[in-house]
């Protein structure tokens, strides 16, 4: 028996405007309520968008965005890499191949526990984000990623952790971070709106402003812009095409 997704014909918007939220800590409690209800709803889901709820594809796509990313970031061995909004760890258990540390920081307690339970290896540790703040000594990482992240996060939040990015990276240090958005001006959302009905996804955080404020953090920074692209290797379940600027990324280093 076919069943459809919860939300398929349903009024209640997947996508909810964090930047509606007045204050810091009340936006931070909304993101954290709003991912720990995805990860108990649909967890494969909320934390790989891509993968349809099928875990061999789940596998399968970290792997590929694990492969890109050592290429991309030309990872070290004793690499110690800073996991930005890592989930339930998809990239986590390829990219870690090789570190000396790998380290997971995300909102939701739900997603923490579940990469606890996937990622038992001692080179792993976790953190639950509490504050616009990374606890972490200066200089701790030699590379971070923030994969499917910043979209989700409202303007104060997105300005916090990129400037405690370059606070905890060590110079030289590599930052890969996937945009989601037109860098180029506004981002039609209501096709990502149609596709997570289908993909059976509760409301998720969407920052407004997530475009003009990377375009504004991209010069003026200790974080120095490398590169940007539009061919990370986010596909949409089981056809295998690019989903509307899902490939696009910036690649910073620490000066």
């Amino acid at each position: 028996m076919v069943q459809l997704p919860w939300n398929l014909f349903s009024s209640e918007d997947p996508i909810f405007d964090i930047e509606a939220v007045p204050d810091e800590s009340t936006q931070l409690q909304k993101m954290r309520t709003l991912w720990d209800a995805n990860a108990k709803h649909n967890p494969l889901v909320c934390n790989d968008f891509f993968c349809g709820g099928f875990q061999e594809q789940y596998e399968r796509n970290g792997q590929r965005l694990a492969d890109f990313l050592a290429r991309k970031l030309q990872l070290a061995p004793g690499a110690k890499i800073l996991d930005l909004g890592g989930g339930s760890g998809r990239i986590a258990r390829y990219l870690a191949q090789g570190c000396e540390s790998y380290t997971l920081a995300d909102i939701s307690p739900n997603l923490v526990c579940l990469a606890q339970a996937r990622l038992p290896e001692k080179i792993f540790q976790f953190t639950c984000l509490s504050e616009n703040r990374l606890p972490y000594p200066d200089q701790s990482f030699s590379d971070c990623i923030a994969i499917d992240t910043v979209m989700h996060l409202p303007e104060r939040t997105l300005r916090a952790y990129f400037n405690e990015v370059a606070r905890v990276l060590t110079p030289g240090g590599k930052f890969f971070l996937t945009v989601g958005v037109s860098l180029e001006g506004p981002t039609d959302i209501q096709a990502g709106r149609s596709l997570m009905r289908l993909l059976n996804l509760k409301p998720v955080p969407v920052g407004s402003r997530v475009g003009a404020v990377m375009n504004a953090l991209s010069t003026g920074s200790t974080l120095t812009l490398k590169h940007r692209g539009n061919d990370f290797p986010n596909q949409l379940p089981m056809i295998g095409v690019q989903a509307p600027f899902s490939g696009n990324y910036l690649l910073f280093e620490r000066t």
